[in-house]
């Protein structure tokens, strides 16, 4: 069987691991790969750039809305006056 080796995924790159741990299949015992064990501190690392990511996306959103309120309100304006400005 191929075994694998994960890697954590922090701030759009993998990230090595300085320690990795085994996985095992629960049903046969067999190792099936292993995956980075580096505890709180990169876990933390993750969550910290998942709230930027985020902050990003709400701001990109919401510049996104305010042009298109804006976009409504000038259409409205050109139908309600005729006049484009």
């Amino acid at each position: 069987m191929k075994t694998y080796s994960a890697k954590n995924w922090i701030n759009d790159a993998f990230v090595s691991s300085a320690s990795l741990s085994i996985s095992f299949n629960p049903a046969t015992y067999e190792c099936i790969g292993e995956y980075p064990d580096d505890g709180g501190a990169a876990a933390g690392s993750a969550i910290d750039d998942a709230n930027l990511a985020c902050i990003q996306v709400a701001m990109l959103m919401r510049q996104v809305f305010s042009d298109h309120r804006y976009l409504l309100i000038y259409d409205r304006h050109i139908v309600t006056t005729g006049q484009v400005l």
